[in-house]
């Protein structure tokens, strides 16, 4: 009990303070982690459609909308079968809900919406990040990042972004 509290503590500590303990994300290890969720998303192919998910990195129209309220440069629903303006549009996203470049915070919004669950999302954490470490490896870098099993997954699906707005 005495540890739960001292945890406890530190953890507010932590929030109130907004200290981050954790390493900074380097643009290789971003990039990696943006090929890996094309690769789960879809196999790179730009023109893949899952219901209203479209393109590389699946993205939905309340995604297109939420982006273009906080940018000032504005995208279409057709921009998510370009492969570059899908990145940018994901990156623009993660600079706002994400300005760490955190890796799993960014596979599980990505999956999960801005206010994800962890078990829900776990599914889809797991199969990015395997696909990320493997990418790692094979670029002679390491990774201390691992797969752990959560019960009840979910598919992946991004519908908590904040709507722009009706179409």
């Amino acid at each position: 009990m005495k540890q739960f509290f001292s945890r406890s503590i530190l953890t507010a500590f932590l929030i109130i303070f907004g200290l981050n303990l954790s390493a900074q994300t380097t643009e290789k290890e971003w990039n990696t982690l943006i090929r890996a969720m094309i690769q789960c998303e879809s196999k790179g192919n730009p023109k893949v459609r899952n219901g209203q998910y479209v393109g590389v990195l699946q993205i939905s129209p309340i995604c297109v909308r939420a982006v273009n309220q906080i940018s000032t440069k504005k995208f279409s629903y057709n921009d998510r079968l370009n492969r570059e303006k899908s990145i940018e549009m994901f990156n623009i996203f993660m600079d706002r809900y994400n300005p760490d470049h955190d890796i799993e915070k960014a596979i599980r919004m990505w999956s999960g919406g801005v206010r994800y669950s962890v078990k829900r999302t776990q599914k889809n954490y797991n199969k990015v990040i395997a696909v990320y470490n493997r990418m790692m490896a094979e670029d002679g870098e390491a990774s201390s990042t691992e797969a752990v099993e959560v019960d009840e997954p979910q598919p992946a699906v991004i519908d908590d972004a904040e709507p722009a707005g009706e179409e």
